[in-house]
């Protein structure tokens, strides 16, 4: 019983850490309550409890992880959020938008994105979410870890550097209507602008060139 009660003081003190769930609490009494009732079990019955005990141990240090990471994922996902990027989550509706591109646009197409950072201060270009749940290609996609990056070095691309300065300009451009800069979308073999709503600019700049085909309340999608 002692075991199993030091079982459950080590993880519920991890629940601070946490987050709100009380999840950890909940777990960390069922396995005590559990553990202590098979030590028991065995010492009644005389069996050697000493390889148990350890093989219990490492179960319970093989824990850590999930008891850190699903409770965690479990709230995100009840406050609408599928996962956290530094200060830039995927939204359940974003998510949704971006799974209707893979379902409603061609394989072959090519999309542009006005979101390439997983912070607000604009130096963490890793949002690899927009390809990876649409299934497109970006034409500028988060270059954290492109050759460009390696060549400046990444401690200039923290302080504002960019590795792609004439396709950064293009892109920004186009996502402010203008049409030379819209153009060289085209040229490149951009088919859809998707502009998530939480960074802007106003989807107005670029509804006088570009058709939209689908909106929620996280992302538009214009067809160019």
């Amino acid at each position: 019983m002692g075991l199993g009660l030091a079982a459950a003081v080590w993880i519920s003190h991890r629940g601070p850490e946490l987050g709100p769930s009380i999840r950890p609490t909940v777990l960390a009494i069922m396995l005590a309550v559990g553990l202590a009732g098979a030590v028991r079990w065995l010492l009644r019955r005389r069996i050697t409890v000493g390889p148990l005990i350890c093989a219990a141990l490492i179960g319970l240090a093989l824990l850590d992880s999930p008891i850190d990471t699903i409770p965690r994922s479990i709230d995100r996902a009840e406050n609408g959020t599928v996962s956290s990027s530094g200060g830039r989550g995927l939204t359940k509706e974003l998510f949704a938008g971006l799974r209707w591109i893979r379902q409603r646009t061609p394989d072959s197409s090519v999309i542009a994105v006005n979101n390439h950072f997983t912070d607000d201060a604009g130096r963490d270009p890793r949002a690899f979410q927009y390809s990876a749940f649409s299934e497109r290609r970006v034409y500028l996609q988060s270059w954290r870890y492109t050759p460009g990056t390696s060549r400046i070095g990444p401690d200039r691309g923290r302080k504002g550097a960019h590795p792609y300065p004439k396709l950064a300009r293009i892109n920004a451009g186009a996502f402010n209507g203008n049409k030379r800069a819209l153009r060289a979308l085209l040229r490149a073999g951009v088919t859809y602008l998707v502009l998530d709503r939480r960074y802007g600019p106003s989807p107005k700049r670029i509804s006088r060139s570009a058709e939209q085909v689908f909106s929620n309340t996280a992302l538009i999608v214009f067809k160019l």
